[in-house]
Formats: C-alpha cells, sequence, structure tokens
C-alpha cells in the first residue's frame, strides 16, 4: 500500500470508530467535512500529504469525455498534489489535475455506477490519479464503511472496509 492508501485507509478507520463511539447520523456533505477536517487533515506532514491546502472539497472537475451530459461534474473531495492548487488557470481551462478525488455515499447500498464509471474515466488520462468511492452505511442494528479504489482504469471491489453489529 502506497503512502496515499495508507492515509486515506488510517484516516476513513478513524472517522468509523468516531461514528460508532458518537452515534454519529448525517448527511454527504457533513460527512465528507468530519472526514476531511476531523480524520484526514491530521495526517498532513508527510511526503504526499504535506499541508491541509492540498485538501479540497466540492471541486467543478473536467469531466472524461463520453461521461455524462456536463462539461463539470462537482466531486465531493479532492487531493492535490501541492497546496492551494485550483482546477482552473487564467484562461478558465484546466490548469492542475488532481492527485485524488473521493466520491462519497452516505446511507445507501452502494457507490453509483456513474461514480464509478467517472472515477475510472478520470483515470484513463492521469496515471498518477487515484479514485477513492466510500459508502458509508448507518443503520439502526449494523453500520459499515466500504471504500472501492480506481487506479489506472482498474477498480478494487472493497478496497478498504469495515463493519459492526449493534448488540441486540
Amino acid at each position: 500500500m502506497n503512502e496515499l492508501d495508507m492515509i486515506i485507509a488510517d484516516s476513513l478507520s478513524s472517522m468509523f470508530d468516531y461514528v460508532l463511539a458518537h452515534s454519529w447520523r448525517g448527511e454527504e456533505a457533513e460527512a465528507v467535512s468530519l472526514f476531511a477536517f476531523e480524520h484526514l487533515v491530521k495526517r498532513c506532514g508527510g511526503s504526499v500529504l504535506q499541508d491541509m491546502a492540498q485538501v479540497d472539497l466540492g471541486v467543478w472537475l473536467q469531466a472524461p469525455e463520453g461521461i455524462g451530459a456536463e462539461q463539470e461534474s462537482r466531486q465531493d473531495l479532492v487531493i492535490w498534489p501541492a497546496a492551494a492548487l485550483a482546477a482552473r488557470g487564467e484562461d478558465r481551462h484546466t490548469a492542475h489535475s488532481p492527485l485524488a478525488v473521493m466520491e462519497w455515499k452516505v446511507s445507501q447500498a452502494g457507490m453509483t455506477a456513474y461514480d464509478l464509471t467517472w472515477l475510472r474515466a478520470f483515470s484513463d488520462g492521469h496515471p498518477n490519479f487515484v479514485g477513492y468511492a466510500v459508502c458509508l452505511s448507518l443503520g439502526e442494528r449494523a453500520s459499515g464503511l466500504r471504500c472501492d479504489r480506481v487506479n489506472k482504469h482498474s477498480i478494487q471491489p472493497a478496497w478498504f472496509s469495515l463493519n459492526s453489529a449493534s448488540p441486540d
């Protein structure tokens, strides 16, 4: 597992522990913020994730060719290769490519086919890119977290997963 994968896995594990310990219930945007600001940025300082300004929420990225009707799509969480980068330059054309994109779903059976297709297609033109598709299920009796990993047009289903059943 590379350094970024380890950071993501550790952060997801920490968040899942927090969700269980605090009986946390929230929506997708709240989960992304909780993950980013309470769990991910605390791991800044390594060689890959050096600065919390590498983490960005709600970023509009150029959609891969043939994916959806829109030219751009909003991604839940982006990790840039350096601090304070932006997707667009002065001419409003693509200036920087993300190191990673995380798409999130909360309280659903799994990721949408569109999200996985988008991440897979985006990875085609970006060989150093990693996509993470996270599904956080919050149930009365059981909760779970599943993350599929996307790299070089390949999807690793359940690359990282955690489950917990509530006592009866």
